[in-house]
């Protein structure tokens, strides 16, 4: 709805607010991990405002992209453009220690490199 797409253009606007203040102390976010983000409005508006690369909305809710998951997605892809908007339907005990471990320990070329943790936000 309009109300809610409001609520988090304000959200996601105070975010990069909040970020581009503090940027001389910061590293660009390279990586969102939306918790709870139902079909992901919030994680692509993010992407959208923001230096993020990708966004994984972490969702317990038992769905897929036929059911509206995607839909954002799909009407947001013009803005995206190469940013990665993905969904995890899991356990969030579960599924967010992964997501931040996943990024935090990264194998490139069979090497291991780690992402800043300061580059990750969690919303």
């Amino acid at each position: 709805t309009i109300k809610e797409f409001k609520e988090c253009l304000a959200f996601a606007k105070a975010v990069r607010s909040q970020f581009t203040k503090t940027k001389q102390h910061a590293e660009p976010i390279d990586t969102i991990l939306d918790v709870c983000g139902g079909h992901g409005a919030l994680a692509a508006l993010l992407l959208i405002l923001t230096s993020a690369r990708e966004a994984i909305v972490i969702d317990p809710a038992n769905g897929n992209d036929q059911e509206g998951f995607g839909g954002v997605r799909d009407a947001w892809s013009l803005f995206l453009g190469d940013k990665q908007l993905s969904f995890c339907h899991e356990d969030l005990r579960t599924a967010l220690p992964a997501e931040l471990e996943k990024r935090l320990t990264v194998t490139k070329n069979g090497e291991h490199t780690k992402q800043s943790p300061q580059t990750i936000l969690v919303v």
